[in-house]
């Protein structure tokens, strides 16, 4: 799966040259009926490895930016309540994703591959379609279910389904994928990264969750809340049973890849299929071509608690100068800040500066940088932009077990919940306390304990695009509102000459940083102008107003320019 459009364009050639037995034949030499392909299995297969490369998710670099987890770095309309209807995406993109893989289900149906094969690739197609129509409903609430591949002669103006019945269709499309007796729960050599049976299991866990979140559920039918329980108890428990697990190193399982904490993930091998990530997430002067994305807020940095788990406003250890010391490992492994050891390229040590004038031409609003997922032995720095091969999880074990801690609590089983938040703390390297409690105040409430699985997720998910869209199921959005995310300013306290010696490594900056430099919080970058501003109606997203003119049938959502959609239904 590594070298997916490598392979697809060697078969292709193999497939042009199989068809050249009369180089005068004036035929098409590249076209191939829907016969001579889904009668062939690797035909068939390169047909869906095509779909799997076209619609897994992968990095998404301008998400952190929509919500407090990074800086203004782009200025954004979204976050501050500007964003109107044709502000968001179109549907005709994943409806067009929906028909191929239609198409491929129907054709596969007809083909006369052996019913294994066939069971066993419609399973992956099933997952796929599952997720185009889950990442529609979390944003829109219900969409038309298409089931068929549509022909010009059939009605396509079709109206929206209500919400219910579009998780009803999710769940069953996943359900039909898990009940494939022959689809694996994981793949090996070069097949791993395929969609798998542990994969439909943790997302029908994230779709029932989402449907019992207060987007979906503002009255808080319990019933929901079983339902999703049962399904993520169900995925824990069956991963767990085939080797999945919390994998030993929190900042390391990026780079070790498919290691046992990947469930559903997409793969990437540069020069075929690479991103931008580390271009655009690290201090411009260390990558060229991107710059501006994921840079914490001084408000996610002071989420992490210390290494006792104490949040830093609770806990005698914290020193807002030294403000990095003591903490959660995961702080050090997320968040760069100035004069930090960082090994950014070629495992190759230095301290990273973010004092004015910082050296590049587009610095960090809030000073700070993101180290997730940052591969420090990485080469050729100076030429990222679009040539990094890292996998982006959109699904690790640990959200399969924070997805159960969360229905655990709102279900008011406390101790599920406690034992799942200390399995994640103390893979963390937080210390366990004289009371086991790895930090977490005991005897939580039921909001309590929720409000603790929310903060969690913040500090263990950050930058992995999981931010807002908790906000949004959770219907915090408003608690932001007025919010203007800050940076943390470093000062230097003397020349840039006489500074320059105490620059080498060396330098005992854990201890006498504030001989140095002084630092201070500030508004960072637009905020200055704009406090986030989170509508009530951004819940749920408008209908493109294109789309609207395409199918007369649907109706806007409500909410949104007389809207009489109910996405609640």
């Amino acid at each position: 799966m590594k070298n997916i459009e490598y392979i697809l364009t060697i078969v292709l050639c193999m497939i042009l040259c199989t068809n050249c037995s009369d180089v005068m034949d004036k035929n098409d030499l590249g076209s191939m009926s829907d016969k001579t392909v889904y009668d062939n299995a690797q035909f068939t297969l390169m047909v869906l490895d095509k779909l799997h490369r076209d619609i897994i998710p992968g990095w998404d670099v301008y998400n952190a930016e929509n919500c407090d987890e990074a800086g203004p770095d782009r200025a954004p309309r979204y976050p501050w309540g500007n964003s109107g209807l044709d502000d968001f995406d179109q549907l005709s993109g994943s409806y067009s994703s929906i028909r191929q893989i239609n198409m491929f289900l129907e054709n596969l149906a007809a083909g006369s591959l052996n019913q294994e094969t066939k069971d066993l690739y419609s399973a992956q197609a099933l997952v796929m379609r599952a997720w185009i129509y889950f990442d529609m409903t979390r944003k829109y609430g219900g969409v038309p279910i298409i089931r068929n591949a549509q022909n010009v002669s059939d009605d396509l103006f079709t109206p929206r389904n209500k919400t219910s019945e579009c998780i009803e269709f999710i769940v069953q499309d996943l359900d039909a994928a898990i009940a494939v007796e022959n689809f694996p729960y994981s793949w090996s050599g070069a097949d791993a990264g395929r969609l798998t049976k542990a994969a439909a299991l943790a997302l029908k866990g994230r779709v029932l969750l989402y449907w019992a979140s207060p987007q979906f559920n503002p009255n808080s039918d319990q019933s929901r809340w079983t339902a999703a329980y049962n399904a993520n108890k169900e995925a824990k428990e069956k991963l767990a049973a085939n080797g999945y697990g919390l994998y030993e190193n929190f900042y390391t399982l990026w780079f070790n890849e498919m290691n046992n904490e990947v469930v559903f993930v997409k793969r990437y091998q540069e020069p075929n299929l690479g991103h931008s990530w580390e271009a655009g997430t690290r201090q411009p002067a260390r990558s060229t071509g991107m710059d501006g994305w994921n840079k914490p807020t001084w408000q996610l940095a002071k989420a992490f608690p210390m290494i006792t788990g104490e949040p830093i406003t609770e806990s005698a250890l914290y020193n807002d100068v030294f403000f990095w010391k003591n903490r959660d490992p995961r702080f050090a492994q997320t968040i760069a800040w100035n004069s930090c050891i960082w090994a950014q390229y070629e495992s190759v040590e230095e301290r990273l500066w973010t004092y004015p004038p910082e050296p590049c031409a587009n610095p960090s609003s809030t000073h700070l940088y993101c180290r997730k997922a940052i591969n420090p032995a990485s080469t050729e720095y100076q030429a990222f932009a679009g040539r990094n091969s890292t996998d982006w999880i959109e699904i690790r074990f640990a959200e399969v077990l924070m997805n159960l801690a969360e229905c655990a609590a709102e279900l008011g089983n406390n101790d599920e919940a406690y034992a799942i938040l200390k399995d994640i703390r103390r893979r963390a390297g937080i210390t366990a306390g004289v009371n086991d409690l790895y930090g977490l105040k005991a005897n939580m409430s039921k909001t309590e304990m929720t409000r603790a699985i929310i903060d969690e997720r913040r500090i263990e998910f950050a930058f992995e695009n999981k931010r807002l869209w908790d906000l949004r199921r959770r219907r915090m959005l408003q608690e932001l509102n007025g919010m203007r995310r800050e940076g943390r300013l470093a000062t230097l306290n003397m020349s840039e000459e006489d500074f320059t010696p105490y620059k080498n490594l060396g330098t005992d900056f854990e201890n006498n940083y504030n001989l140095y430099f002084t630092d201070a919080v500030e508004i960072a970058g637009e905020d200055k102008v704009n406090a986030l501003n989170f509508p009530e109606n951004y819940y749920f997203y408008p209908i493109h107003s294109s789309d609207l003119v395409t199918n007369s049938k649907l109706q806007q959502t409500k909410g949104w320019d007389n809207g009489t959609f109910d996405p609640l239904e």
